[in-house]
């Protein structure tokens, strides 16, 4: 359950949910690799109203980076924001985000050396604080 595979210079490669593999034009599949786990968030709490923009999130060993994303809908169909970064923290300087949703969801993933992005975590959601918003 949640595998799939992939094709790739006439070889079929079955990759197991969680990990991950490369393909190159013409070539067969690389083996499949494990993919990093996601940090666990633990700021801003879920649900909190988002006062300052300060992320934060648990380490994840052998993780090169972290991407973190958010977006103003749950599945991340409508992603606002997406920056790559190399702490378990994020607090960007200038957060520009639309105000007239219903919501914000933000969620993290980690990349290795290699260059694979892992599964992300649960979405949190944000809300605006009182009197900003639709």
């Amino acid at each position: 359950e949640g595998s799939t595979t992939v094709l790739g210079g006439g070889v079929e490669q079955p990759v197991a949910r969680g990990d991950g593999t490369r393909v190159e034009e013409g070539h067969a599949p690389e083996a499949p690799t494990l993919l990093l786990a996601p940090g666990v968030p633990s700021w801003p709490d879920d649900g909190a109203a988002l006062r300052a923009p300060l992320f934060a999130w648990s380490e994840v060993p052998r993780a090169l980076g972290y991407r973190v994303e958010v977006a103003s809908s749950p599945d991340f169909a409508e992603v606002v924001t997406i920056e790559d970064v190399d702490a378990a923290t994020w607090a960007p300087e200038v957060l520009l985000l639309p105000y007239q949703v219903p919501g914000l969801w933000w969620r993290v993933a980690s990349f290795d050396r290699t260059g694979f992005l892992g599964v992300p975590s649960a979405p949190r959601t944000l809300s605006f604080p009182r009197g900003v918003g639709p």
